[in-house]
C-alpha cells in the first residue's frame, strides 16, 4: 500500500549553457522543494545529475539509477523536474519513459509547463507536446539556417553591419563616407607597404572610427583586408558567392592584396623607419668608439656620428651619412644571400615553417568547426527555452549567437582558404622575392630583430678617417663568423 500522503523524487540537471538562462542546479532544486512543500508531497529526495546534456539518456548515469529505482518500487507517485527538457529532450525517450512510469504508478510533473500525467489531458498534452517542441525546433533552426544558406545563394549578406555600407531592404548599399575609408586601407597596405599597425594609428590620428564606433587596431585592419565584401561577394559556411551588391575594392586590387597579405605573412610588421641599426656595430675611425644617430638642425639630414663627441669628450664628430653606410652593408648582405647554397637553404627552413603552419591550420579549422557545432546546440536550446516561458529575450540571444556564428564561419574560411593557399604556395618564387628584395623584406624587420640579425654577421665596421665627409667610407668589416660559414649560420 502507498502512503495516503504522495511522495516524490527530484531529478536536476544542468549544461554549461543552462547557466545563462536560470537552470541552475540550485534554482531547480529550490523550485522543486518548494512545489512539493506547496502541495502537501513528501519529498523523499532529489537525484542530481550535475553537468549532463539531456539529448542522450545511456549517458546519464544518475538519471537511469532513478527510473530504475521508479520501476523497481511502489513507493514513489512523483517525478518532479522544473520543466520537461531537464526530464528528456529527445521526445521518443521522452514518450516511451513516462508510459512505464506510468504504468508503474509513478507520474512525471513539470513545473513550468504545468504537467501532471496523473491527469489524463495532461499525460495527452506532455505525448504531443514532446512531439511537438522538437519538430517545431527542428523546424525553425532548418527554416532560419535555410533561408540564410539561399540569401547567400542570390548574392544577399546575411551578416551584420560591415563599415563602408549602409543596409536596407534591398541589401547593402555603399557609403559614400565610410567607403572612403576601406579603399584607403587596402590603397595603403597594397600599393605603399603599410603595415596594419602603421594604418591603424593613421586612421586613429584621422579620427576615423570602426563599425562600432572604435578606434582602429591591428585587427580591425587585417579583418577588412580579409573580408571578400568589398571585393562583391558574400561568404557563407565556408563558402563564397557573387553578391547582389556593388564591391567597393575591385578584382585587379583585391588580387593583389591577397596575395600581398600571403607574401609578407613571412616577414615581420614593419613598424620602425628612422632606425639606426648600425649602432655600436660602426665605430669612430678617430677614438674607436660606437658610432650614434645625429640629426642635422633642420632635420633634414641624418648621420652617425662619434658618441664621445656627442656626449662632449674630446673626439671630432667623423660623421658618415646614414643612407651612405647602410644601404652598402644591405647591399653586402643581398650579395651574400643571392648564392645558390644560400637560396637552397632559405628554402628548406621556409617549407619546414611552412609544414608547420599547415599543422597549426588543420588544428585550428577542427576547433573552429567544433566551436560551430557547440553554437548550433546552444541556438537549438534557446529556441526550446523560448517555447517554453515566450520570452522574446530569448529571441535576442538567438540573434546574438547567430552573429557569433556567422564569424566564426567567417574565421573557419579564412583559414580554409589559408590553408589551400600554402598547400599551393610558389615557395621559389617566395626565396626569389626575398634575394632579389632583400632590402625592402629587411626594413619590415623589428629594431631589435634587425641589429640582432646584423650582429650575427658583423663584430665592427670601420671607416676612414678623413676632414672631408665624402672621404669618410667603409674602410673594414670584421665579421663575426667566417663568411664561408653563414650557411650554416642561418641552418641554425
Amino acid at each position: 500500500m502507498k502512503n495516503i500522503k504522495k511522495t516524490a523524487v527530484g531529478y536536476i540537471r544542468v549544461s554549461t549553457e543552462d547557466q545563462t538562462m536560470n537552470y541552475s542546479l540550485e534554482y531547480q532544486e529550490e523550485h522543486i522543494k518548494s512545489y512539493c512543500k506547496d502541495n502537501g508531497i513528501s519529498l523523499l529526495k532529489i537525484y542530481n545529475e550535475g553537468f549532463g546534456s539531456g539529448t542522450n539518456v545511456e549517458n546519464r548515469t544518475v538519471f537511469q539509477e532513478m527510473i530504475a529505482n521508479c520501476l523497481q518500487s511502489n513507493e514513489i507517485d512523483y517525478v518532479v523536474v522544473l520543466a520537461d527538457h531537464r526530464f528528456a529532450r529527445n521526445h521518443a525517450d521522452a514518450i516511451n519513459l513516462v508510459d512505464r512510469m506510468v504504468k508503474n504508478g509513478t507520474h512525471l510533473i513539470c513545473i513550468a509547463d504545468n504537467i501532471n500525467t496523473s491527469n489524463r489531458s495532461d499525460y495527452d498534452y506532455f505525448k504531443n507536446k514532446s512531439i511537438f517542441s522538437e519538430r517545431q525546433r527542428d523546424e525553425i533552426v532548418f527554416n532560419t539556417m535555410y533561408g540564410m544558406r539561399q540569401r547567400a545563394k542570390n548574392g544577399l549578406y546575411n551578416g551584420g553591419r560591415i563599415l563602408g555600407y549602409t543596409s536596407s531592404t534591398a541589401g547593402l548599399v555603399i557609403d559614400p563616407k565610410s567607403s572612403i575609408i576601406i579603399k584607403k586601407i587596402f590603397d595603403l597596405y597594397t600599393h605603399e607597404q603599410w603595415g596594419y599597425r602603421k594604418i591603424a594609428q593613421f586612421l586613429n590620428k584621422k579620427h576615423y572610427k570602426t563599425i562600432n564606433n572604435g578606434e582602429f587596431d591591428i585587427t580591425a585592419v587585417k579583418t577588412i583586408l580579409n573580408n571578400p565584401t568589398y571585393n562583391g561577394y558574400v561568404r557563407f559556411e565556408g563558402k563564397l558567392f557573387k553578391g547582389q551588391h556593388q564591391s567597393i575594392i575591385d578584382d585587379k586590387l583585391w588580387d593583389k592584396t591577397q596575395k600581398t597579405l600571403i607574401a609578407r605573412s613571412y616577414f615581420p610588421e614593419k613598424v620602425h623607419h628612422g632606425s639606426y641599426f648600425l649602432t655600436g656595430i660602426l665605430k669612430c675611425p678617430q677614438c674607436n668608439t660606437s658610432m650614434v644617430h645625429h640629426v642635422s638642425s633642420c632635420g633634414k639630414y641624418r648621420y652617425y656620428k662619434c658618441l664621445n663627441n656627442k656626449n662632449g669628450k674630446n673626439c671630432k664628430a667623423n660623421a658618415i651619412h646614414k643612407k651612405y653606410v647602410e644601404e652598402y652593408i644591405l647591399s653586402l648582405i643581398t650579395s651574400i644571400i643571392r648564392s645558390p647554397q644560400i637560396s637552397s637553404l632559405l628554402l628548406r627552413q621556409i617549407e619546414k615553417r611552412i609544414s608547420n603552419e599547415i599543422r597549426e591550420l588543420k588544428e585550428a579549422i577542427t576547433r573552429l568547426k567544433r566551436e560551430i557545432e557547440k553554437i548550433d546546440r546552444k541556438i537549438d536550446k534557446t529556441y526550446e527555452v523560448f517555447y517554453k516561458d515566450n520570452n522574446e529575450l530569448h529571441l535576442k540571444q538567438v540573434d546574438k549567437l547567430t552573429k557569433h556564428h556567422e564569424a566564426i564561419l567567417e574565421h573557419l574560411k579564412t583559414s580554409e582558404q589559408q590553408y589551400e593557399t600554402l598547400i599551393y604556395i610558389d615557395l621559389a618564387q617566395i626565396i626569389n622575392n626575398l634575394t632579389t628584395n632583400f632590402e625592402t623584406y629587411f626594413h619590415l624587420y623589428e629594431e631589435t630583430d634587425k641589429r640582432h640579425f646584423l650582429r650575427t654577421l658583423f663584430r665592427e665596421i670601420h671607416l676612414n678617417q678623413s676632414d672631408r665627409i665624402q672621404e669618410r667610407t667603409i674602410k673594414e668589416i670584421i665579421y663575426t663568423v667566417d663568411i664561408n660559414k653563414i650557411p650554416q649560420l642561418i641552418a641554425n
